[in-house]
């Protein structure tokens, strides 16, 4: 029956199924490795829960099932899932043996989960495999790392590889290869292979899409999406966003409107862009419709969410709407924080906005180049020149980060603000790298 549901693809059955036979099974009748497969294939196709996961290892463990490929393949994918990707390598590195799933499960795994270097590294391991060569899975997978990479040349290879090995290059493999050309800037010849393809799927489509407004050819990626004749939740969404990026707000949530008036209801990807377009109108009016839509849907927990409204309630002096939308957010990431604390610097309310970064370093949240510029932006309002050496200090020895020709800019204008202008052309002349017209804004 296990199997029965989980062939039928019926994930919520499945469970509903094992919760069943837990509770009524009798000491003699315990569930086996194809039950554990079942139940793991069910867990990765509807949440991700760490626990959950450790606990299913645990009985993995306590009943011998450690070398079962049915059990240990199946985990590595549902930890890989709960962006558990330590945990899914320590199973893959304790395997006695493994077969060509195991490889492709913690390659999709790190490609999926946005660690495309140890993708690649591991990819190269199983080249070195003397009795497994890589599939149209493991293709797909590593040309995915590359396109994120941007990694042209490592892309051409794989590409060259799956071709000389005389891979199957299905729709999943043609898609990635085109993907990857697009990613990486190769238009003509990734719309070249689009054109070949006799069988051209949603995600096609938006492959070629996504890689115009990835580099900016908006009226391209415009006619292409005019062509698909019934196109997703999903792609509405890629290009909504796409649109958003490429500061074509107007028509960012114009298209969204025509997509509510064919009957498609936003989610939270949809409010995100939105929102990130509302931003450069400083329309608060806007974003508080915006926001009671998100109340309304139970979207208003999202992070992405979450960090448009307090953008938009920030670039539009609304520090109030901003602020209470931080202080009922429970997830707070570091794009959160860095909101809040933009929002309130840009504001000049430069003292708030550096109480907050220390409330988020006391709760131990990093930042990241984005938070210190928004913290360095506060230092130069203030005029602030020690705290900002000291941030400056900082960014390398304590949080890792490589200062960025905004973060410099951020030094010149708080040594400018404090009268010190030959000091801060001094600095200028040492600095590692040139300020662009735009740094030099902050």
């Amino acid at each position: 029956m296990f199997i029965a549901y989980s062939c039928d693809d019926k994930p919520v059955e499945t469970l509903k199924l094992f919760s069943s036979f837990v509770r009524n099974s009798s000491v003699s009748v315990k569930p086996d490795n194809f039950t554990l497969t079942c139940v793991l294939k069910a867990l990765s196709s509807l949440f991700s829960d760490g626990n959950l996961a450790r606990e299913i290892h645990c009985y993995a463990l306590r009943r011998g099932f450690e070398l079962d490929f049915f059990v240990v393949n199946p985990l590595i994918t549902y930890y890989a899932r709960c962006d558990e990707l330590g945990m899914a390598r320590k199973v893959f590195d304790l395997m006695r043996k493994r077969d060509l799933v195991s490889w492709n499960s913690m390659i999709s795994g790190y490609s999926q989960g946005g660690c495309f270097e140890e993708c690649l590294n591991l990819y190269k391991l199983l080249l070195d495999e003397k009795n497994l060569s890589p599939d149209g899975v493991t293709v797909a997978s590593v040309l995915q790392a590359c396109a994120q990479k941007r990694d042209l040349v490592q892309g051409m290879e794989v590409h060259k590889f799956a071709v000389d090995k005389n891979i199957k290059i299905d729709t999943l493999v043609c898609n990635s290869i085109i993907g990857m050309y697009a990613k990486c800037g190769s238009l003509d010849y990734a719309k070249e292979l689009f054109d070949k393809m006799s069988e051209r799927d949603e995600v096609t489509y938006g492959c070629l899409i996504s890689g115009y407004l990835a580099h900016g050819f908006v009226e391209k990626a415009m006619d292409l999406f005019r062509r698909m004749e019934s196109p997703s939740l999903s792609t509405w969404n890629g290009v909504i966003s796409g649109l958003a990026q490429n500061n074509f707000h107007e028509i960012s949530i114009g298209l969204t409107r025509e997509m509510q008036d064919l009957g498609f209801k936003p989610n939270s990807v949809t409010v995100a862009s939105v929102l990130s377009a509302l931003s450069h109108f400083c329309n608060p009016s806007a974003g508080k419709q915006v926001h009671a839509y998100a109340i309304r849907n139970y979207l208003e927990d999202n992070i992405y969410v979450v960090t448009g409204l307090i953008d938009v309630y920030g670039k539009a002096g609304f520090l109030q709407g901003a602020q209470h939308v931080f202080d009922q957010s429970w997830h707070r990431s570091v794009m959160v924080w860095t909101a809040i604390i933009a929002a309130h610097a840009t504001n000049g309310d430069a003292n708030h906005a550096l109480n907050l970064f220390d409330d988020m370093l006391n709760q131990g949240t990093q930042p990241d180049p984005v938070t210190l510029t928004a913290i360095l932006t506060a230092c130069a309002y203030l005029g602030d020149i020690d705290k900002a050496w000291k941030i400056l200090e900082d960014m390398h020895d304590n949080y890792g980060i490589q200062p960025l020709a905004e973060h410099y800019a951020c030094i010149v204008g708080v040594l400018t603000q404090v009268g010190k202008k030959s000091e801060a052309e001094k600095f200028k002349s040492k600095m590692p790298i040139v300020l662009s017209a735009k740094a030099v804004r902050c």
